[in-house]
C-alpha cells in the first residue's frame, strides 16, 4: 500500500498537482487512520484523489445517511482530536478538511462514480490569527489561500463538529462533522435504525415542532401524504410540468390510514382546498408545490417499549449539532410489522 501511495503521489507531482507541497509535521499517512472505510467510495485508497488528500493530511468526512447529518467522519476519533489540537496549539500552520459528496456533476471519478469534494483550509499567521478558505480543487499545500477570511474562533464541540466563526459581521458560521456518531454513541446503529424507520418520515416539515395526539393536529393532510409517501415509498406527487402536486383522494386516505387513526376523505378535501382544489368527478386533488426553508436535524436519543407501544425520545439539533429541542413520539406497533403514530409531545424547547 505504501509503495502504491508513493507512486500515486509521484504521478500527481509530475502533473503539477502537488507543486510546492510540504508535508505537515506529524503522521504522514492519514489512510492509516481511517476507521470507517465503508463510508468511502470503492477504490478510494488506491486512487490518485486519495493520494492528493494524503499529501496534505486532510481530515475526511463523507456522506453517510445517518440521521439528517449528511456527512460523517471516516477518521479515527483520537486521530482527529489530536490533529485539531496540534493546529490549535500552533504545532502546525495549516489544517485541511475534505467533505466528500457523491454528485452526478462531480469533477472527480472514484471507483466509477463521480464526486464533488469541498476542501476547507485553515491557516495560522505569525501573530496567531486564523483564516479560513474553501476550494473544490485538490489542495496545493505550498500555494496561498485564494480568498482567506479572518476567523473569530475555531473549536471541536461535544457533538463532534468542528465549528468555525467568522470575524466579519453577517457572515454565516460553518461546521463539519469530524467525530463519527459511532465514537459518540455506543448504540449508534440502533439509533440510526429507529430514526430511519420511525422518525425520518416526519422530519421533512414541522410535524415534530408541535404537540398532537390526533392526525388533524399533526399537519395538513396533503403535506403529510406528500412527505410520508416520499420517505416511505419514494413517491413523487409532482406533475413534473407545472410544479403542482396531484394525487388521487383514495390513494391519500388509504396511505395515511396505514400510519394514523382518524383519517377521513372529508378532512383531506378540506386541507387541499385551503391551498388547491379537489375535483369530485375525477377524485383528484391538486395543490401548488413549494414550501421553502430548511428544517432542523433530528436524532433519536432513546426508546422504550411497553407491549405494543413504542416511545421514542428525540432531539432537534442545529447546524453544529447542538441540541435545542427535545420531544417524545409515541407509536403503536401492529401485528403485521408496521406501526401507527399516536402522539408527539414537546418536552423541552430552548
Amino acid at each position: 500500500m505504501e509503495r502504491l501511495i508513493a507512486l500515486c503521489l509521484a504521478g500527481l507531482a509530475a502533473l503539477g498537482l502537488l507543486s510546492g507541497c510540504v508535508r505537515p509535521a506529524g503522521p504522514a499517512d492519514p489512510l492509516a487512520h481511517i476507521a470507517y472505510p465503508e463510508l468511502l467510495p470503492e477504490g478510494y485508497a488506491e486512487s490518485g484523489f486519495a493520494a492528493g488528500i494524503t499529501s496534505c493530511g486532510a481530515l475526511v468526512a463523507a456522506e453517510s445517511g445517518l440521521g439528517d447529518t449528511p456527512l460523517e467522519s471516516v477518521m479515527e476519533a483520537d486521530y482527529v482530536r489530536a490533529e485539531v489540537e496540534r493546529f490549535l496549539a500552533g504545532e502546525t500552520d495549516t489544517l485541511w478538511l475534505c467533505a466528500l459528496y457523491e454528485r452526478d456533476y462531480g469533477e472527480y471519478t472514484i471507483g466509477g462514480r463521480r464526486y464533488d469534494p469541498l476542501f476547507h483550509r485553515f491557516d495560522r499567521a505569525a501573530d496567531g490569527s486564523l483564516t479560513a478558505d474553501s476550494t473544490r480543487q485538490l489542495p496545493e499545500i505550498g500555494s496561498a489561500p485564494e480568498a482567506p477570511e479572518p476567523l473569530a474562533g475555531l473549536a471541536l464541540n461535544d457533538y463532534g463538529y468542528l465549528v468555525w466563526d467568522y470575524a466579519a459581521d453577517g457572515r454565516l458560521d460553518e461546521s463539519l462533522k469530524l467525530i463519527n456518531d459511532h465514537d459518540l454513541y455506543p448504540d449508534a446503529d440502533e439509533r440510526h435504525r429507529m430514526y430511519q424507520t420511525y422518525l425520518r418520515p416526519l422530519t421533512a416539515y414541522n410535524y415534530l415542532l408541535r404537540d398532537w395526539d390526533r392526525v388533524e393536529d399533526a399537519g395538513p393532510a396533503h403535506l403529510l401524504y406528500e412527505d410520508l409517501s416520499r420517505a416511505v415509498d419514494g413517491n413523487d406527487l409532482s406533475d413534473g410540468d407545472t410544479g403542482n402536486y396531484v394525487f388521487a383522494l383514495e390513494d391519500c386516505v388509504n396511505f395515511l390510514s396505514r400510519y394514523f387513526d382518524g383519517v377521513t376523505a372529508d378532512w383531506v378535501i378540506r386541507c387541499v382546498r385551503e391551498r388547491g382544489s379537489y375535483d369530485s368527478a375525477t377524485g383528484l386533488c391538486r395543490y401548488p408545490g413549494g414550501r421553502g426553508g430548511v428544517g432542523p436535524g433530528y436524532r433519536v436519543t432513546g426508546w422504550q417499549r411497553d407491549g405494543e407501544e413504542l416511545t421514542l425520545s428525540y432531539e432537534a439539533f442545529d447546524w453544529s449539532g447542538r441540541r435545542y429541542r427535545t420531544g417524545t413520539l409515541v407509536l403503536h406497533l401492529t401485528e403485521d410489522g408496521g406501526f401507527r403514530y399516536r402522539s408527539n409531545t414537546i418536552v423541552f424547547e430552548g
